[in-house]
């Protein structure tokens, strides 16, 4: 997550993202949740909903604020994503490999 954003697990497979969001030139704390999908080899976190000061914001403004996504870059080769999930314990990627030789040891 970008420095300024903090993440926690936010219940029902979604994180929780606070961070400072500016509306209509104020600016403050807010807190939203959100999903965490996988999109063209990035980490997604796209949010369904936030609120600043009491004050629920449009998704718009949220997502503006507080989403963000991470680009999955150097895994190893032949490694593929395939799913990714949000768990008390963290966000846990599921993936998949192919083409793999394992040689014979000794001789």
């Amino acid at each position: 997550a970008p420095k300024h954003l903090t993440v926690a697990y936010g219940g029902g497979g979604q994180v929780k993202v606070t961070g400072t969001i500016a509306v209509v030139g104020a600016s403050g704390q807010a807190t939203g949740t959100g999903a965490v999908t996988l999109q063209d080899g990035r980490i997604v976190v796209t949010m369904t909903s936030a609120s600043a000061g009491g004050i629920t914001v449009t998704q718009a403004t949220a997502n503006d604020a507080l989403g963000f996504s991470i680009p999955l870059t150097g895994l190893p080769f032949g490694v593929t994503l395939s799913g990714v999930s949000v768990t008390s314990s963290g966000i846990s990627l599921q993936g998949r490999s192919g083409g793999i030789v394992l040689g014979h040891a000794g001789g």
